[in-house]
């Protein structure tokens, strides 16, 4: 989302000098070598399955790499990093290189959960504060002010969330997510995120009026030593695969099926979004 949100608000052209928009076609071929770049970069989407061209929001519904490494060379990193830090990522030291479209940018959830609630205020920064306790029940906690300045344009925002919405309703998280049996047709945006090597995995979504992110980090307990008697140290990131008796914990599984159990049963009613564009799935007939 952050590659798109920058492209939309640079207007930004593909390598051939078509407007990105959520209609763009790209090449999802599998592995291959952006075209653009003095760095070569290749890089092999989940399961090296081929795509064929596809627009960019079946790009974004399928989480397809190889799309959005090129997208991010079309719009250009410096202009990716300088997006991502308007919207609250913390992109210091980070090298504007291809390979940071595809998750190498760390973020933590609190830092995730503020992006993604600057795109649900149609632009405008929001800047999460954390509660850090809570002496009874009558205590009263006030909060700074979390708005802030317009940081990307109105419809750059709106035109994300719009297509976050196919990511729910026809893409990684349909079954997490839109077939929830606790939703109750309220309108959701969101993306799914899986690391390399299965060390994390991701869904942070939205309503109009709750953002929440849920990661799933794995990491060893404790101190303990490898088959060959190395000591693997407590807090080393390690594959979250078997984890509860399963194979690859992906965004759309574990982390979606926690956010919706969240989300659905703190919401009240029905919520829609209001969305200055005309793009994305939001705004198919």
């Amino acid at each position: 989302p952050l590659i798109f949100a920058a492209a939309l608000d640079e207007r930004a052209k593909t390598q051939d000098g078509q407007d990105i928009t959520a209609d763009t076609v790209y090449d999802g071929t599998s592995g291959r070598s952006v075209k653009g770049s003095s760095i070569g970069f290749a890089p092999p989407n989940e399961d090296n399955q081929d795509y064929g061209d596809v627009t960019v929001q079946t790009a974004m519904n399928k989480s397809i790499n190889s799309v959005f490494a090129q997208m991010g060379v079309d719009v250009g990193m410096d202009e990716v990093l300088k997006v991502a830090g308007k919207l609250g990522m913390d992109t210091k030291g980070m090298q504007a290189v291809p390979a940071q479209t595809l998750g190498t940018m760390g973020a933590s959830p609190l830092e995730m959960a503020g992006i993604y609630a600057t795109l649900d205020n149609h632009g405008r920064k929001v800047t999460p504060a954390v509660v850090a306790s809570a002496e009874h029940k009558d205590s009263r906690v006030d909060f700074p002010n979390s708005i802030g300045d317009q940081v990307i344009s109105p419809q750059a925002a709106d035109t994300v969330t719009s297509v976050l919405t196919g990511v729910v309703n026809d893409g990684t998280a349909q079954v997490s997510v839109a077939q929830a049996v606790d939703r109750n047709g309220q309108q959701v945006a969101g993306k799914t995120g899986t690391s390399d090597n299965n060390k994390s995995a991701w869904f942070t979504g939205y309503t109009p009026n709750l953002v929440t992110s849920v990661g799933l980090f794995g990491e060893v307990p404790k101190d303990r030593k490898d088959s060959g008697g190395n000591v693997v140290k407590q807090g080393t990131q390690v594959s979250l695969k078997g984890a509860a008796g399963g194979g690859r914990v992906n965004g759309g599984g574990f982390p979606a099926q926690i956010w919706a159990a969240y989300t659905f049963n703190a919401m009240g009613g029905v919520s829609t979004f209001e969305l200055d564009t005309t793009q994305g799935a939001a705004m198919e007939p």
